[in-house]
């Protein structure tokens, strides 16, 4: 797996890790996925791509996301 899936930071902003899907409830990446906004409803900025996918396509990338291994950062 490749090491952006495993989170980055590249002040200031900072990208959490997405293998297993461990920073985010399934609810707060609907949200992300649906309707573009962050995790507690914020307005999200670039670098941060905005989507608006449907119900169904947001569970399953959430659900492939959780099947991958979680990645150790410092690798």
């Amino acid at each position: 797996m490749g090491k952006i899936l495993s989170g980055v930071s590249m002040k200031p902003f900072h990208a959490p890790p997405l293998a297993g899907f461990p920073s985010f409830t399934e609810e707060q990446g609907e949200r992300i996925l649906e309707k573009g906004t962050g995790p507690e409803g914020e307005e999200l900025r670039p670098p941060m791509h905005i989507y608006h996918m449907n119900h169904e396509d947001a569970k399953a990338i959430i659900a492939y996301l959780k099947s991958l291994p979680r990645g150790d950062r410092n690798n």
